[in-house]
C-alpha cells in the first residue's frame, strides 16, 4: 500500500530544497551582475 503521508512530506521537503537553491542561485546571479556593472562603471 502506498503511503500518501510520506509522499506529501517528501514533496514538501523537495519543494523547500529547490526553492532554497533557486533563491541562492538568483542571489549569486544578481550579486555577480551588480559586481560586473560596478567594474564597468570605474
Amino acid at each position: 500500500m502506498f503511503n500518501w503521508v510520506s509522499f506529501i512530506v517528501l514533496t514538501v521537503e523537495l519543494t523547500k530544497l529547490y526553492r532554497g537553491l533557486f533563491l541562492l542561485f538568483s542571489y549569486f546571479l544578481l550579486d555577480s551582475v551588480l559586481w560586473i556593472q560596478a567594474l564597468e562603471s570605474t
